[in-house]
């Protein structure tokens, strides 16, 4: 995982933190979304963040980015001899429901 990368998935899950808690809190009180319900908007707001253009990122996507640093970092490196090719990496995002809430007072990013 390059520079970017890493900076961009940490941007990811600050954006889905923060997205989630809001759509949670616009709830109707009371009212809940079932386990697909909550699947659903998650990849909806995954895919959206990944694939809307940026500014900071010169126009850009992130998965545009992501997938160049990716590219360069693979031709940049030479296996070993005899050693297997590295696999191409997957994408993966882990939400923990136990942490701490957001403060809607603070400006978003």
């Amino acid at each position: 995982m390059g520079p970017q990368e890493k900076r961009l998935t940490s941007e990811l899950a600050i954006y889905l933190v923060r997205s989630c808690s809001r759509a949670q809190a616009a709830l109707p009180p009371g009212e809940t979304l079932d386990l697909a319900g909550r699947r659903r908007w998650f990849e909806r707001a995954y895919q959206e963040w990944l694939l809307t253009p940026r500014v900071d990122l010169a126009g850009r996507t992130p998965h545009e980015v992501i997938a160049s640093e990716r590219a360069q970092l693979a031709t940049g490196r030479e296996p070993a001899t005899g050693a297997r090719p590295p696999r191409p990496a997957e994408s993966v995002v882990e939400i923990y429901t136990n942490l701490p809430r957001v403060d809607f007072r603070e400006p978003a990013d």
